[in-house]
């Protein structure tokens, strides 16, 4: 067993422990509706005074709690692990959960459209290709001091539209809705910055796409 604490997450469990006292203190004038449930979550902290039939918050079991703030232990197998290795191992753990949120919700790794061997694994191939490409971007802001949540990036990328006008190859090319996360990442990534108008050549070189492919 690996036990460690932590300043920042004994600040939040006095926080979080803090405002469930202030929930239970506002139901307090309503006793009736505690006493069913004394033993749930926030209502550990409460106690039934026999003698007047209230319930009260229950001092004892507060200053108990508080003795843990900060604290957590993680028990493992791997003999020949540190401490520090197995923090880092189990605070990876909701990555690899989020990856799977990410590839069956986000990037909708189920392939419904697609049914022949080739075309599921080609769909699959892309897929985590494009897990990738967002796991490695969060890498690389990281370690700029950015921290982008999956769905930052994936609307960052997803979000910004190009209005083209003109006739080839003499086309002004307008970014529109580009949102603030494209514009950190476009900078983290040294791209030039976005004009109102741009020519095509700007605009491959400001974007890295090629919109030409599709106008000629």
């Amino acid at each position: 067993v690996h036990l460690t604490w932590s300043r920042k997450r004994a600040l939040k469990d006095a926080t979080d422990r803090q405002r469930v006292l202030d929930r239970l203190q506002k139901k307090l004038a309503k006793p009736s509706l505690l006493k069913a449930s004394l033993k749930r979550g926030g209502n550990q902290y409460l106690t039934l005074d026999i003698d007047t039939d209230h319930c009260r918050l229950d001092e004892h079991k507060i200053a108990e709690a508080e003795q843990y703030d900060g604290y957590y232990a993680v028990m493992t197998d791997r003999m020949e692990l540190s401490t520090s290795e197995v923090v880092s191992i189990y605070k990876g753990l909701w990555r690899i959960e989020e990856s799977f949120r990410i590839l069956k919700t986000d990037l909708q790794a189920r392939p419904v459209f697609v049914w022949s061997d080739t075309h599921v694994q080609g769909h699959f191939a892309l897929c985590y290709l494009s897990l990738y490409m967002i796991r490695l971007l969060q890498h690389r802001l990281e370690q700029q001091g950015m921290n982008f949540s999956a769905e930052q990036i994936m609307e960052g990328m997803h979000n910004p539209l190009a209005l083209v006008q003109g006739t080839y190859p003499s086309m002004v090319v307008t970014p529109t809705k580009i949102p603030q996360s494209y514009l950190e990442m476009a900078k983290m990534l040294e791209l030039p910055n976005l004009m109102t108008n741009m020519t095509l050549t700007q605009f491959r070189s400001a974007t890295k796409l090629d919109l030409s492919v599709n106008l000629t």
